[in-house]
């Protein structure tokens, strides 16, 4: 089963501490609203767990 499906399914992922991370400084640094976090968070979650199946180091991600 690829590691997509098991995101899918709920399994702890190794962006998961990112993404919490990420999440925390959105709601307590910047001020965004619960419904806002939620949102960005279930865009996030997909494209991580893109990441994770394509073998891709976060680390190695940029926008540009």
């Amino acid at each position: 089963m690829s590691r997509s499906i098991h995101a899918a399914q709920g399994e702890s992922l190794p962006y998961n501490h990112h993404l919490h991370q990420f999440l925390t400084f959105l709601k307590h640094e910047r001020g965004f609203a619960e419904a806002t976090i939620v949102n960005r968070e279930r865009s996030l979650k997909p494209f991580l767990g893109w990441l994770c199946a394509e073998d891709v180091p976060l680390s190695t991600v940029s926008p540009l």
